[in-house]
């Protein structure tokens, strides 16, 4: 049954304009607490704590209090719904999303360039003049810091920045384009668990009658307290021991080693038990079983000195697995994962291409955030224009579409990995350009691919959350509020992306 509120425009004025200043709140927040004081990563993972938390404030705190003094001023479901997805979308965003890479990588090949590395010669002259600022003071300010009483000289930031703007737009209309179109086969058709939704959905709560009271269900359970206790007791120990040495704190972490040469490190996290409980069990054994395998493996060729060739700092530690064998082993597996689950959908997007080409009456998109006809042009819009500017930026016209593949099947891939399993903590075993590189090779691609392919860590590389999963995890949260239409909804992601 559709709720009273779901009838009545769940998403208003009101809550577009709450979650635009949260958004906005989040889009400075978040780089202000990594960067300047190295602290919590609140838009880190696909957990998106900073949202989590400000949605707690919002209902527990903000929208209690509005319902004790009148039911009519409290958010409703369907506005905090909206709230919500704009906070998730927009900490998507400022810091490991897109802009902690973008940011340093379009100056730093002219900051760190020496005489020894010889960037002058091998680097700068493939990179286009509208792709990165020149100006040598810019560079200089933007690294070092920007003396008292100078100006920010936007205009060496001008061009760049708007040429990205056209190439970051596509990337993320493509992203909300496909995830409009694949969500009636996630949603209805698979019915998959969206682990990542159920804490937001009992925030907002409605107790067993289906009324919505004072406080819910959720904040009124004393085992949520005691379980909101028991963290942050175990973390202020470690907070309290960088001011004061005398406070011992919590030990969460160990780290053992297989024949002295591979390290399984084992530690406590909170969140993960948290999330763990929504989980099949079945997923939750391939998580630790397959890490096991992929560890042994590890081990087993460091004693026989077996390996892929590769640069293994190329592949360990931020930007792929524990080896080169093991990065393309999981890059190999997120290919399957990512093909199969499109054989499956084969008959929901053959429905699509029906609807959207020909009209097909027997097709219904009225309860879509955008129409088939809309989203499929939007989508092949978005990939065009991703492939002209990876074009221009000195990428062979051969390799686009090959990388553009690798980059959406991990960007695909990991949506659906956070959908199923809802592992608030999850990157690809090897991203795009690496894996780019070592298919095609380096002397195909030329001085300009490299470039190019080098240009792409902005936004295709250290993926830990995406506005393409962020996107699914909203359409989600209005289907189980049971809001039809929910259009405004992926406007307000737009907004919040924007």
């Amino acid at each position: 049954m559709k709720s009273a509120s779901a009838a009545r425009s769940p998403f208003t004025l009101r809550a577009f304009i709450v979650g635009s200043l949260l958004a906005i709140f989040l889009a400075f927040a978040c780089p202000y607490t990594v960067f300047l004081h190295h602290t919590a990563g609140m838009a880190a993972d696909f957990i998106t704590a900073g949202a989590v938390f400000l949605f707690f404030l919002l209902t527990f705190v903000v929208n209690s209090l509005l319902r004790l003094f009148s039911g009519d001023l409290a958010l409703r479901p369907g506005e905090l719904i909206l709230v919500y997805t704009m906070m998730i979308v927009a900490s998507a965003i400022p810091t490991w999303g897109l802009m902690a890479n973008l940011l340093p990588v379009l100056p730093g090949a002219f900051y760190f360039a020496t005489p020894e590395n010889n960037w002058a010669g091998i680097i700068h002259p493939f990179i286009p003049t509208w792709a990165a600022p020149r100006n040598p003071m810019a560079i200089k300010y933007f690294f070092e810091g920007l003396p008292q009483g100078e100006q920010i000289p936007w205009g060496a930031w001008a061009l760049p920045l708007a040429s990205w703007l056209v190439l970051i737009t596509a990337v993320y209309g493509a992203m909300m384009s496909s995830m409009v179109i694949i969500r009636r086969q996630w949603i209805e058709n698979e019915r998959l668990i969206f682990p990542l939704t159920q804490l937001p959905l009992e925030m907002i709560g409605r107790d067993e009658d289906g009324k919505i009271s004072v406080v819910s269900r959720l904040f009124r359970s004393p085992l949520l307290w005691l379980g909101f206790a028991i963290p942050m007791v175990v973390f202020s120990t470690h907070g309290l021991h960088q001011y004061f040495n005398f406070v011992t704190p919590f030990d969460i972490e160990q780290i053992f080693y297989l024949h002295r040469t591979t390290p399984i490190r084992l530690f406590l996290s909170f969140p993960v038990l948290g999330f763990i409980y929504f989980v099949h069990l079945d997923i939750a054994f391939s998580l630790w079983f397959f890490h096991l395998v992929a560890r042994t493996q590890s081990m087993v060729f460091n004693v026989v000195g077996f390996d892929l060739p590769g640069h293994g700092e190329t592949f360990t530690g931020a930007y792929g697995g524990t080896s080169p064998a093991v990065s393309h082993q999981a890059m190999g597996a997120m290919a399957v994962l990512v093909l199969f689950g499109l054989w499956t959908a084969r008959s929901h997007l053959r429905d699509v291409v029906r609807r959207a080409l020909f009209a097909a009456p027997d097709v219904d998109d009225s309860k879509e955030a955008m129409s088939y006809r809309s989203a499929l042009a939007v989508w092949v819009t978005s990939s065009i224009v991703i492939g002209a500017w990876l074009f221009a930026s000195g990428m062979p016209a051969w390799a686009v579409p090959f990388f553009l593949a690798a980059a959406f099947f991990t960007f695909f891939g990991l949506s659906r990995i956070i959908a199923e399993a809802g592992v608030g903590f999850c990157r690809a075993q090897m991203v795009a350009p690496i894996f780019s590189v070592y298919s095609l090779g380096s002397e195909p691609l030329g001085h300009a691919g490299l470039v190019s392919m080098g240009l792409t860590y902005t936004w295709a590389v250290d993926i830990r959350t995406s506005v393409m999963a962020s996107t699914i995890n909203g359409l989600k949260l209005a289907d189980a509020l049971g809001i039809e239409k929910p259009r405004r909804l992926l406007l307000g992601a737009a907004i919040a992306a924007a």
